[in-house]
């Protein structure tokens, strides 16, 4: 009889304590697992709340019904804001920590920070050059893979929690993961951060990652691929008309073995697909967090494949119809609509995980930097345009010692709205740290810098010359102005650029490091900012940053890019 007591003692604490509910039982037949994918984020934290709400509603209808998501980012998650940008990344991870991701693959954004710490290249023989990457991966509860970046020796980059491809089970079913990242990655982060590395072509690494994993049991097999390509419709996922069918992600998929791969998560080129290529499955979600991918992979476990797949037009995350960027962390900044049955509640966790980032940012961003733009600087990557022409004009005004300034179109982030200049507005602009870089070279070499921009790298954007390129047959000749006149090829010009253009970064200037001058304390972002003041009345005026579509500062045949001479 004295048992009784204690044992009522025992119910009542097991009563106290909430039991989780059971999961449902695994069904023998086919289960769907739905592959959600994200890419490009570029540091934009706002989104991921969002997100979450979705893959939350879509894990508890997986679940339901025997299956489950497997989540995966293409590459590019940290570089872009001041709230990932500040920690070097840490911010991001802790929030793909939280949110649950499976994998990522390593995109070529994340090499722009080079060693640990304020160095964003190697300066001597301590720093090590892919320092951030490795104590990124090793903070993050999930695995970096690169499958096609090696050692300069040939084998693969294995630091700790990095590696080619990996196995996981999803709701039962044996899932291979492979990551790769595109080959353009040497001229699209600073090269100085790739010393120690090759990026190798893509086809046959996935091949050789993707048949093992197939001979260890894979029943599914998903390539994370941070390279991309661009489709117009999404209506029927197998009609590739509207889709730019020579992009980098459709040339690999038509090169794969039939049936290795069955869905690639694509990223790099801040585009959508949502199509079936060769009869894989891809999807690319554009870019900062404005819409995720989507397929559903129907997996027999018996025969250890999969038996259908239902691609989904990319889901626009804000208001379920338009690609709108989230750049708030205001709670009614969204109004999703009902998904998968349930309201998308915005993930309040997630928000407490990343409380300090974003107050750190908050303070940072707010800084008024004393000048009011009358009139929007619109942005683009693909042309000039006024944003960046701001951009090369406070360059060369902070520098007044040189006669042109250059840069790349995609160094310039997003569009500098109209009103109160503030810091986290420039720093949305010009979020990289590159240093500046001077040197006096002959127009002859600037004229060839110019022109590797226009045929095959980022468009270039100048202030202080105009550019003129003609063809004479299948030859372009370029013509370099300033003040209405035409200089000759051996006129010296004090150029200021980038470090990341200097070091051979975009190919504007390769193997020509040595010739510049690097003034290492000095962002060029930084820069810029010290001399926005002094430029207010041409801000105001519109005559900084002046564009006119008319009358480009580098004017090509047809106004197309690449250029080309046929």
């Amino acid at each position: 009889m004295r048992r009784w007591p204690f044992l009522i003692l025992l119910l009542a604490a097991a009563c106290a304590r909430p039991v989780p509910a059971p999961a449902p039982a695994t069904a023998a037949g086919p289960r769907t697992i739905t592959l959600v994918t994200t890419t490009d984020i570029h540091g934009r934290l706002e989104s991921l709340p969002w997100i979450s709400g979705y893959v939350q509603n879509l894990r508890a209808a997986r679940r339901a019904e025997g299956g489950d998501v497997l989540l995966v980012d293409a590459g590019d998650m940290w570089q872009g804001t001041l709230e990932s940008n500040l920690g070097e990344g840490a911010a991001s991870v802790r929030a793909y920590n939280a949110l649950g991701y499976h994998a990522v693959t390593i995109g070529n954004h994340e090499f722009d920070f080079g060693p640990v710490g304020p160095r964003t290249v190697p300066r001597d023989a301590s720093d090590n050059p892919t320092g951030n990457i490795e104590a990124r991966a090793r903070q993050a509860r999930f695995p970096f893979l690169a499958a096609n970046l090696l050692t300069r020796e040939g084998g693969p980059w294995t630091p700790p929690n990095v590696r080619p491809s990996v196995m996981v089970t999803v709701a039962g079913v044996r899932v291979g993961l492979v990551g790769v990242t595109t080959t353009a990655t040497p001229s699209a982060t600073d090269p100085r951060n790739l010393v120690r590395l090759t990026v190798a072509p893509l086809r046959d690494i996935v091949v050789r990652e993707a048949t093992r994993l197939r001979s260890e049991g894979a029943a599914v097999v998903v390539l994370l691929a941070h390279a991309g390509g661009r489709c117009e419709a999404f209506g029927d996922p197998d009609d590739v008309s509207s889709c730019r069918e020579q992009g980098e992600i459709f040339r690999l998929a038509r090169a794969l073995p039939a049936g290795l791969v069955d869905a690639i998560a694509a990223g790099h080129a801040h585009d959508g697909i949502a199509h079936r290529v060769s009869g894989i499955a891809i999807v690319e979600p554009f870019n900062v967090g404005r819409a995720f991918g989507r397929v559903d992979l129907v997996v027999d476990p018996a025969a250890g494949r999969v038996t259908s797949s239902r691609i989904h037009p990319p889901q626009y995350v804000c208001d379920g119809r338009t690609p709108r960027e989230i750049d708030t962390w205001a709670a009614d900044a969204c109004q999703p609509p009902a998904y998968e049955g349930r309201p998308v509640r915005r993930d309040a966790a997630l928000i407490a995980v990343l409380r300090d980032d974003i107050e750190r940012a908050r303070r940072r961003r707010e800084q008024p930097l004393g000048v009011t733009a009358a009139q929007a600087y619109p942005h683009s990557t693909r042309d000039e345009s006024p944003a960046s022409n701001l951009v090369v004009d406070l360059l060369r005004a902070a520098h007044p010692e040189a006669d042109v300034a250059i840069y790349n179109a995609t160094g310039t982030r997003t569009s500098l709205p109209a009103g109160p200049i503030t810091y986290g507005k420039l720093y949305a602009l010009l979020p990289f740290d590159s240093v500046v870089a001077t040197a006096t070279l002959p127009v002859a070499t600037v004229s060839e810098a110019i022109l590797r921009g226009v045929t095959r790298g980022p468009i270039p954007i100048v202030s202080g010359i105009e550019v003129t390129i003609t063809c004479d047959g299948t030859t372009p000749r370029v013509a370099v102005s300033r003040n209405g006149q035409v200089l000759p090829a051996d006129a010296p010009l004090k150029v200021v650029t980038s470090e990341f253009l200097s070091s051979g970064g975009g190919g504007y200037f390769p193997d020509m490091a040595e010739r510049f001058t690097l003034q290492l304390d000095t962002p060029m972002r930084e820069s810029i900012v010290s001399v926005i003041g002094s430029q207010a009345r041409g801000i105001v005026a519109g005559t900084v940053g002046h564009h006119d579509p008319d009358r480009k500062r580098v004017r090509v045949p047809g106004n197309t890019y690449p250029v080309r001479c046929q």
